[in-house]
């Protein structure tokens, strides 16, 4: 009987010790909110400012858009400086206009600026060239900071009011072409219009592997006068609307004309630069009695928005005939490059200090008399295009252009 107690007592005991253990293994930590869940209401807040002075129909589009967005996949990227570029897929129940028939991807991306405040955003489409699903993650930081964004294909960029701004396309990591709608203006020829007409078109540039874009397909949408400049329109798959100022978009976040007058600058830039072999100055000074420097300066690229760049080089001449003053080369090498001026706030240029060839070696000034010297410069010039306008920002997609160019003097 003493051994039955016994064993009920740690039967007992053992169950107390289970039921302990049990208790402290179901305990729930409290609940936490997610980094990216108090992005949320900041979200819908922006949304809600950005209809003011909207249309019916626009701000019914941003509704559309505040309720469609799958907020349990909010992702943010790196961008640029203090910036981050937050990430929201849109759900099915959000119906573009755009690309309908292709079965696009939907996006919206906002710029985040010192994790504070929205400053912009636009919805971006993505159709893939490979039946890749969704857009690879950092794949938009990437796009707009010149890296090969990990996926092939298409990507629309919208307002959020769901107008079309611009399409770029990617293959192999490299930007292909860029498709934009852009204006011709014209006198109306009917005496009952007063204002200008505006054709437009939608253009599409090839962007080659040097970075330089060639417009090889412009196709005519339509022509807007006076009141008729806000109607909406769709065609080739696009959604398309012009505000009254001769810009395309419409609502939120308009496409600015800044963003075609910047390609345009900046293409002037590069295309325009020419190499010259303009002779400038020559400096003088004294090693001893019989030996001085030549230092010549001359101009060797000029730029098509007046800028320049100048090479100096650094030359010896000796002392050959004191009665009368006649002097030789002895050396000439290559200084430095440097530039006067500004190209077009546009473009930004940066150039390598170049390989300098004299036309005569040192060797060659020592056995004989030489009394001519000249010099040939290979040098490069990258040209990169600088566009602050009121969409997410160009800077990046576009990739720089690099210039080889040969100078004689």
């Amino acid at each position: 009987m003493r051994n039955f107690f016994l064993w009920l007592a740690c039967l007992c005991f053992v169950m107390l010790i289970l039921f302990s253990c049990k208790k402290e293994t179901t305990k729930v930590a409290p609940p936490q909110d997610s980094p990216n869940e108090k992005l949320i209401p900041m979200i819908k807040s922006w949304l809600d400012e950005q209809k003011k002075s909207l249309s019916t129909a626009s701000s019914a589009r941003i509704d559309s858009l505040k309720l469609n967005l799958n907020y349990d996949e909010i992702s943010l990227e790196k961008y640029k400086e203090s910036n981050e570029l937050i990430v929201i897929p849109i759900l099915s129940g959000f119906k573009s206009k755009n690309n309908s028939d292709k079965s696009p991807v939907n996006y919206l991306v906002l710029v985040f600026e010192n994790q504070d405040s929205i400053i912009k955003g636009n919805i971006i489409q993505y159709i893939s060239s490979n039946n890749q699903k969704v857009v690879p993650q950092n794949a938009f930081y990437k796009i707009f900071t010149y890296h090969d964004p990990g996926c092939n294909g298409q990507f629309t960029i919208l307002s959020i009011t769901d107008y079309f701004q611009y399409e770029l396309k990617f293959e192999n990591g490299k930007l292909k072409s860029v498709t934009e709608l852009n204006k011709k203006v014209h006198p109306n020829d009917g005496a009952e219009r007063v204002n200008e007409c505006i054709d437009w078109y939608l253009q599409i540039w090839y962007v080659w592997s040097d970075g330089f874009a060639q417009l090889i397909s412009e196709t005519y949408v339509f022509t807007t006068c006076e009141g008729d400049c806000a109607q909406p329109r769709i065609v080739n798959g696009r959604n398309l609307n012009v505000n009254c100022n001769g810009g395309g978009g419409g609502g939120g976040n308009e496409y600015d004309i800044c963003v075609s007058s910047a390609i345009s600058d900046f293409q002037f830039e590069a295309s325009g630069a020419q190499a010259t072999s303009q002779k400038e100055t020559i400096s003088f000074s004294s090693i001893d009695d019989i030996t001085k420097y030549k230092n010549p300066k001359w101009t060797i690229l000029r730029g098509a928005s007046g800028w320049t760049l100048r090479s100096e080089e650094i030359g010896v001449i000796k002392l050959i005939d004191p009665t009368n003053n006649k002097w030789a080369w002895k050396s000439l090498t290559h200084g430095s490059i440097s530039m006067e001026g500004s190209p077009l706030p546009t473009t930004s240029i940066e150039y390598n200090q170049g390989v300098g060839t004299p036309s005569f070696t040192a060797e060659t000034a020592t056995a004989t008399t030489v009394l001519f010297g000249g010099m040939s410069l290979n040098f490069n010039v990258t040209y990169r295009l600088v566009c602050n306008c009121p969409n997410v920002p160009l800077v990046g997609w576009f990739p720089p252009i690099i210039r080889s160019y040969t100078s004689n003097a």
